[in-house]
């Protein structure tokens, strides 16, 4: 399902939606929304996982503020650049510098990595990545501890 500005959004669940936006700087401010979304139902009591695209410190820190500190865990998805472009089924890195998309990140619009991220990952093995996140909920009681057994 595509939001009215072309994000990607897929239902979790009652209360889980994952968004992602689309990469140009004016659709990345929408970002700011969605982190406003995100605060409301956190204040009543609910989880979100929100996957904003947003390469700009200042947008996260305007999300940070409008979460409860103690809510907002930013996770860093630190990812080559290079693995990036080969990643790209779309051809739009190939498209940015070849000048046919402007406002590209990475390309001819900055990307300011998070100061202070709570949690850095790779993308290159997902089923740890996936570990890391669920250990992190865990030890901040965002999630219950699993029992194996």
């Amino acid at each position: 399902m595509h939001t009215e500005d072309g994000a990607k959004e897929m239902q979790l669940g009652d209360a889980y939606t994952l968004v992602v936006p689309t990469y140009n700087r004016p659709e990345m401010l929408t970002a700011l929304l969605r982190y406003f979304v995100a605060s409301e139902i956190v204040r009543h009591p609910g989880a979100v996982i929100c996957a904003a695209v947003s390469p700009y410190q200042a947008t996260r820190n305007e999300g940070r503020q409008m979460i409860a500190e103690d809510q907002f865990l930013l996770i860093h998805v630190a990812t080559p650049f290079e693995v990036c472009e080969q990643r790209d089924p779309k051809g739009m890195y190939a498209r940015a510098r070849r000048g046919e998309i402007t406002g590209f990140t990475g390309i001819d619009d900055p990307y300011e990595p998070p100061a202070h991220p709570d949690l850095v990952l790779t993308t290159l093995d997902a089923d740890e990545c996936a570990r890391r996140v669920l250990h992190l909920l865990e030890a901040r009681g965002f999630a219950r501890p699993r029992v194996l057994g």
